[in-house]
């Protein structure tokens, strides 16, 4: 009778590559959690310029509505970027003009290329429109189509005094 020695195989350097691709799923999910939060945070500041924009809106809104005299007077017709420092930017209200250049200087400070429009639409409403650069790339368009990256962000109101 003979003996048959049996000779037990050892698999060898299986649990290092069972480590290798626990360790591979682990990266792709860490660097899914950093695009997530990279959106999260881009979506947040997003927000936060919509929110500026529509408060500098009703600040104006409220503006107009404190000074009808100068919205009777047609001083507050196409009042438009760029006339922070004018004398006088709209129709020679002083108090009118006062509260557009600091306005217009607000939202130049809190909102990343900023400009706002004030204009009237003939019907006795007002439309108070800030424009600003949401994606911060240096576009300088006066549209508000995002698809269009030369575009601006922009926020319209319109107020009836």
């Amino acid at each position: 009778m003979k003996l048959h020695k049996t000779k037990i195989i050892t698999q060898q350097g299986f649990t290092l590559l069972e480590a290798m691709v626990a360790l591979l799923i682990f990266s792709v999910g860490l660097l899914g959690l950093a695009g997530m939060q990279a959106a999260a945070i881009r979506n947040n500041k997003g927000a936060l310029d919509r929110t500026v924009a529509i408060q500098a809106s009703y600040d104006m809104a409220e503006h107009i509505r404190s000074n009808r005299g100068g919205f009777a007077a047609g001083n507050y017709d196409n009042l438009q970027a760029g006339s922070v420092g004018c004398d006088p930017c709209g129709g020679g209200d002083p108090i009118q003009d006062q509260q557009f250049r600091i306005w217009e200087a607000t939202i130049q400070q809190e909102l990343p290329g900023a400009f706002g429009r004030v204009t009237t639409d003939g019907a006795g409403s007002v439309n108070v429109t800030i424009f600003w650069d949401g994606d911060r790339t240096g576009a300088a368009g006066t549209g508000c189509n995002p698809a269009n990256p030369a575009d601006l962000r922009c926020i319209t109101l319109t107020v009836l005094p």
